[in-house]
C-alpha cells in the first residue's frame, strides 16, 4: 500500500465524524453537519503523526527507497449543506534525504 493511499485513509477515517447525527426529537441538533472540519487526531494522537518509516517502493521515481519517511501534519474536509464533500491532507515525505511538503 502507498504511502499516499494510507494517508488518503488516515484522513479518511480520523474526519468522519460528520454523518449519524440526526433526530426528531427537540435535543437533537439545531443545524446539519455542513462545515469546516480540521484533522486534529490520527488514531489519538495529534499531529504530526509518522505513518511510514522504512524501505518502500517509489512509483513515482520507479525505484526502492530505503530511508523513507511520510507524516500527516494536518488536513480539512469541508462538508456542504448537500453533503458534497472536499478535504485536503497535509503531509511531509522525506526521500533520499530530501524532504517535500505540500497538500492533496
Amino acid at each position: 500500500m502507498s504511502p499516499r493511499t494510507i494517508a488518503a485513509l488516515l484522513f479518511a477515517a480520523g474526519v468522519v465524524v460528520s454523518g449519524g447525527c440526526s433526530s426528531d426529537s427537540s435535543t437533537g441538533p439545531s443545524a446539519g453537519p455542513a462545515g469546516v472540519y480540521s484533522l486534529r487526531e490520527i488514531d489519538g494522537t495529534a499531529s504530526p503523526v509518522q505513518v511510514v518509516r522504512g524501505a518502500v517502493f517509489i512509483p513515482d521515481d520507479n525505484r526502492h527507497s530505503t530511508d523513507f519517511v511520510a507524516t500527516i501534519v494536518g488536513g480539512r474536509r469541508a462538508l456542504g449543506a448537500s453533503s458534497d464533500a472536499r478535504g485536503t491532507i497535509g503531509y511531509s515525505r522525506k526521500k533520499a534525504g530530501v524532504t517535500e511538503t505540500g497538500f492533496r
